[in-house]
């Protein structure tokens, strides 16, 4: 497949698992005439939290993923948005399809004004899928390992082009960002080197990876012209990440490591400090809780000017519609297309260039 021409736009079609979506902003669209408010939504807040214990074997060459506590993770975040009076959904094992992660996003990007804020979340296994460019790290794009397919992280950046400058998004992200070098199914090492009994990667088999990526080749080769393109994210955009790339994310019977680590300095809404703050005391919590494996957590920042005002706020609160940034680069035009009551056998993102 050759690079997009630089003329035109872009065309990119993924079909999707028919599988019925549920989610609380789908069937809503913006309300005319107001000034940033849409339709009944009671706030502007909204959360997508997606945890991904068991995948469809069918899907990745009968390998299932077998984690113990990302659905909880999950769990555990909705009940942190909801507090802070989020709009929420919550995505778990065979509800977390790409076409239900895709057209949630999707949605709220069609819906969201200038100071409201996205969370979202994902605790699962992660992966990575070559890309073929010589200039992405590693000549790879990170992937989660959702249910029937793994995403790859620039289909979800692809899909943030589509908010509007002001909007605030929020990634957190539980998974590992590299693969394995081994086809055995992951856990500690043996001898414990210190590591607790319970402890395991959030990373998937790399026999299942290539498995899924051939199942799904025309949708891995529909995606890769998102890696080669660039787009604009307007929207503040913020992720905390698990580990760095070449790490792995460690998970326990009750939570994530990195979940649990930042649900315990969040301490019940008790934190008051910036996110900077926020990550380096969660960032010492995971060292002891991962028992001196090597897991670093990190912060990246994307999108407009008022991502540094982001950065500065205590995590995860909503902003007052005063406070909202709108300044920043205009984003690409970027349509997301769903019809129908039940999930379309195609999902169409456009980029207008």
């Amino acid at each position: 497949m050759g690079r997009p021409g630089p003329a035109g736009g872009i065309g990119v079609q993924w079909p999707y698992a028919n599988y019925p979506v549920t989610l609380p902003w789908v069937n809503q669209t913006p309300s005319a005439g107001s000034s940033g408010g849409i339709g009944t939504r009671l706030s502007s807040g909204f959360a997508l939290h997606i945890g991904v214990d068991t995948v469809n074997g069918k899907s990745y060459g009968g390998w299932t993923g077998s984690l113990k506590s990302s659905v909880s993770d999950a769990q555990a975040m909705a009940q942190l948005s909801a507090s802070l009076g989020y709009t929420g959904a919550t995505l778990t094992d065979g509800d977390a399809t790409s076409y239900a992660v895709m057209s949630g996003i999707g949605g709220l990007g069609s819906i969201c004004r200038p100071g409201d804020t996205v969370l979202l979340t994902f605790s699962g296994h992660g992966g990575q899928v070559p890309t073929g460019i010589d200039d992405r790290p590693g000549g790879v794009a990170d992937t989660w390992v959702l249910y029937d397919r793994m995403l790859i992280d620039d289909e979800i950046r692809a899909v943030f082009a589509s908010f509007a400058v002001g909007v605030r998004i929020v990634v957190i992200s539980d998974c590992c960002h590299s693969g394995s070098d081994d086809d055995i199914e992951p856990g500690p090492p043996e001898g414990g080197g210190g590591v607790l009994p319970e402890l395991r990667p959030r990373v998937i088999q790399p026999k299942a990876s290539n498995a899924n990526v051939r199942k799904f080749a025309p949708v891995f080769d529909a995606a890769m012209p998102l890696a080669w393109s660039h787009y604009d994210i307007a929207a503040d955009t913020l992720l905390l990440a698990a580990c760095g790339d070449d790490e792995e994310a460690w998970e326990d019977a009750t939570h994530g490591v990195f979940t649990s680590a930042l649900l315990s300095v969040w301490a019940d809404g008790d934190y008051e400090g910036d996110y900077d703050k926020f990550l380096a005391l969660v960032a010492q919590k995971v060292r002891s809780l991962a028992e001196g494996q090597p897991q670093t957590p990190r912060i990246h920042l994307y999108g407009g000017s008022g991502v540094s005002s982001l950065r500065a706020q205590r995590p995860f609160v909503l902003a007052p519609a005063s406070d909202a940034s709108l300044s920043g680069g205009a984003s690409s035009t970027v349509s997301v297309s769903f019809s129908g009551a039940q999930p379309p056998a195609s999902v169409t993102v456009t980029f207008d260039r």
